[in-house]
């Protein structure tokens, strides 16, 4: 979950970036109701849009996987305890569709899958397996995101795009912990979970466009919580008609808690998730 310092700080930073947008908008194109709101300031076609980059940076994990024959298991931080590498590059894609001024659906991708092995140091309990010092595990951490939401345009112009958002994101995730000698043991679960979310498009200057937003919601179901919270900021230049080169910076917090009751049979699944990212990015855009 994100800290309530940076919450405030992403807050902060839309809310600027919302009122810069709309105070340095130039009052003819504020006033201006009729363009073509499938072409962005500069000429640049918009009616659909797809994104493929690489997010590089840091992540930081921690799990539990209860048993309810071993009880709590050991909360484990996969960066230290089992080795997994803590910056990597990933792979990230986006595309969407306007369906007329204010409406556009957007879906994404996101791979965030890792793996290790090392001898441990320690005793862990992980499910119904207990791994001893001097233990060499294989461990593995698979978690596929896929976003889809639908976005209203709350204010729009040629130059400016202030948007709030409904969807959903399912996580795909299976964390596995195996030895040669004592087991393996494994859980997975796939989560939807809906989402909230406001962002803000600002050409700054012709095929020059300033982009940032939030996302966040938290929710209990059947002995299941889980949140997600993702602050995003970047800028793209349209170096052709149809072909933009973007940067910025990401940031994604992923809290599932699912181990529920452990008198409770009815419960199948039994892992604490707690996961975060954040980093730069790069990326290409190509719209038509």
């Amino acid at each position: 979950m994100l800290s309530t310092t940076l919450w405030r700080r992403s807050r902060v930073a839309f809310l600027a970036l919302v009122g810069a947008g709309g105070l340095l908008a130039p009052d003819r194109l504020a006033a201006q109701d009729e363009y073509d709101p499938y072409v962005l300031y500069g000429d640049v076609p918009n009616r659909f849009e797809f994104t493929g980059g690489a997010l590089f940076g840091s992540h930081s994990t921690t799990a539990r996987l209860d048993s309810e024959t071993l009880g709590v298991g050991t909360e484990i931080r996969f960066e230290d305890l089992l080795g997994f590498d803590s910056n990597t590059q990933n792979m990230r894609l986006d595309g969407q569709i306007r369906l007329g001024k204010r409406h556009r659906i957007k879906v994404g991708y996101i791979s965030l899958s890792r793996n290790s092995s090392l001898v441990i140091d320690e005793e862990i309990q992980w499910g119904d397996e207990t791994f001893v010092i001097d233990t060499e595990l294989t461990s593995e951490l698979n978690l596929s995101l896929v976003p889809v939401n639908w976005r209203f345009a709350v204010f729009r112009n040629q130059r400016v795009d202030v948007g709030l958002s409904l969807g959903f994101f399912t996580m795909f995730s299976k964390a596995g912990i195996a030895s040669e000698g004592e087991g393996t043991e494994e859980s997975s679960i796939n989560l939807p979970l809906p989402v909230f979310g406001a962002d803000l498009e600002w050409a700054i200057a012709r095929k020059l466009i300033l982009n940032g937003g939030v996302e966040y919601f938290g929710i209990t179901i059947s002995g299941i919580t889980g949140s997600w919270s993702e602050f995003r900021g970047g800028i793209e230049y349209y170096f052709l008609r149809n072909l933009a080169v973007g940067a910025g910076y990401r940031s994604v917090n992923l809290k599932v808690d699912a181990t529920g009751n452990l008198d409770d049979t009815d419960l199948d699944a039994n892992l604490f998730f707690d996961y975060g990212f954040k980093g730069p990015q790069v990326y290409l855009t190509l719209s038509f």
